[in-house]
């Protein structure tokens, strides 16, 4: 009987021996496992056609078509290689945005909305029209109805010039939304000063005026003096110059953009964040990309 007690406690110190050194053995093995930086790379599930798909989007929304199997090719391997990095979609963006294609979609798109889709031609035969009519007057000895010629093919010529001046930066982005509602053109679509103030409000603004704003900007556009927005002014290009520097013009462009690039309205932070960047830089084209490398507007 004691051979075998003793027997049973050999037993049990080897055992719980061995069970101590496998677990020193476990602990070194999981330690040895441990690679510090070993994190899997970012978008490693977003497939070939999703990119795809991002970039037949970018052309269509900037440049109004699809992208050639070339360019779709080449933009695609071009994000896979930079790992879809913020700089690789900005690149591509920024590409797309310096070609005529982007500026004449660009005009387009507010022109369709502001002044009824009116083509360049159209704008070509007005200016026509009021260089042949202020010569008629000045042959006739009309002097005062050759000026009043004379100021709308100024307007007209203003219109007309305002995408390739914004193009080459020589206007502002509210020079050029100021030359949108203030010709001829706009006044034929909304005829009457209540009609001319209602369309810009709604057009820039995204509102309509009250009914203080909307007598004082009456007055004003039909040459009175009169304050609208905290601020003077006497006649219509000085509303037209209030309305297209309020911060509520930068809202409005704001709005346009978010609705035209991810069909919502832009939530409280985005509005804020995007009013005082336009606001400040002037640069409709940089909220546009900040937009368009979101994964939102991505779709991953």
């Amino acid at each position: 009987m004691k051979g075998l007690s003793l027997l049973l406690l050999l037993l049990f110190l080897v055992g719980n021996y061995s069970c101590t050194k496998k677990e020193i053995i476990y602990e070194n093995e999981h330690i040895e496992i441990v690679v510090d930086g070993n994190e899997p790379p970012p978008y490693s599930g977003i497939t070939t056609v999703q990119i795809q798909g991002y970039v037949n989007r970018m052309y269509i929304d900037l440049i109004g078509r699809e992208p050639t199997a070339a360019e779709r090719e080449d933009a695609t391997q071009y994000l896979k290689t930079h790992q879809l990095s913020d700089d690789a979609r900005e690149d591509i963006l920024h590409q797309l945005m310096i070609t005529n294609d982007y500026f004449k979609r660009f005009t387009t798109i507010y022109k369709s909305e502001l002044l009824d889709g009116v083509t360049n031609l159209d704008i070509q035969g007005r200016v026509a029209l009021l260089n042949s009519l202020y010569d008629i007057a000045v042959n006739a000895g009309d002097l005062t109805l050759a000026q009043l010629y004379l100021r709308e093919f100024d307007r007209m010529i203003t219109l007309q010039n305002a995408s390739s001046n914004y193009q080459n930066g020589t206007i502002s982005i509210n020079d050029f939304f100021a030359a949108l509602i203030n010709n001829p053109i706009f006044d034929d679509i909304n005829m009457g000063s209540e009609n001319f103030v209602n369309a810009c409000f709604e057009g820039l603004l995204k509102r309509l005026p009250t009914e203080t704003e909307l007598n004082a900007a009456v007055s004003m556009v039909d040459g009175f003096s009169a304050q609208l927005l905290l601020t003077d002014g006497n006649g219509k290009t000085d509303f037209t110059n209030i309305l297209t520097t309020v911060d509520e013009f930068y809202q409005g462009l704001t709005i346009d953009i978010y609705q035209l690039l991810l069909a919502r309205l832009p939530n409280s932070q985005e509005m804020g964040t995007g009013t005082i960047e336009l606001k400040t830089t002037k640069n409709y084209q940089m909220l546009q990309k900040k937009v368009m490398k979101t994964d939102e507007y991505a779709g991953f």
